[in-house]
């Protein structure tokens, strides 16, 4: 940045975007894998459902203290709440982008492109019925 100015909070609304995206697709996508590798049904993947995959709340590790156990509940968390946790994402980081062009910070502009992108093609997927079915399934 040439002109010295920047959006830090783009920049945290980037990283913010950054650390849930990992935390909801560890909680959704890598839960499903989990369960599908333990069912060994790979039909799972593409109909996510108890009757095939069980119940997902068995499906990761289970100890307190082990930190995954806690990566994936969070994860699962974030991804059962799915519809607001993604629009409010979204929303944030459309309203960061805008605040980074307007100072001029294009590589913060960039970052929140691709967060937010990453957000919108996650939300394009969770409002299908492949979405919902795996929603009943993390709820189930």
């Amino acid at each position: 940045m040439k002109s010295g100015k920047s959006s830090r909070g783009g920049r945290v609304v980037a990283g913010a975007q950054a650390l849930v995206l990992v935390f909801y697709v560890a909680g959704s996508f890598g839960l499903l894998l989990t369960a599908v590798v333990r069912s060994g049904d790979l039909a799972g993947i593409v109909d996510p459902n108890p009757a095939l995959l069980g119940d997902p709340a068995e499906v990761g590790p289970t100890s307190s203290r082990n930190p995954l156990t806690w990566l994936f509940g969070i994860g699962r968390m974030l991804a059962a709440a799915g519809f607001p946790v993604i629009v409010m994402l979204v929303v944030m980081g459309v309203v960061a982008a805008l605040h980074a062009g307007s100072v001029g910070d294009r590589r913060t502009v960039r970052l929140l492109l691709i967060s937010t992108g990453l957000w919108g093609i996650l939300a394009a997927v969770a409002f299908t019925e492949y979405g919902s079915r795996m929603s009943a399934w993390l709820l189930s």
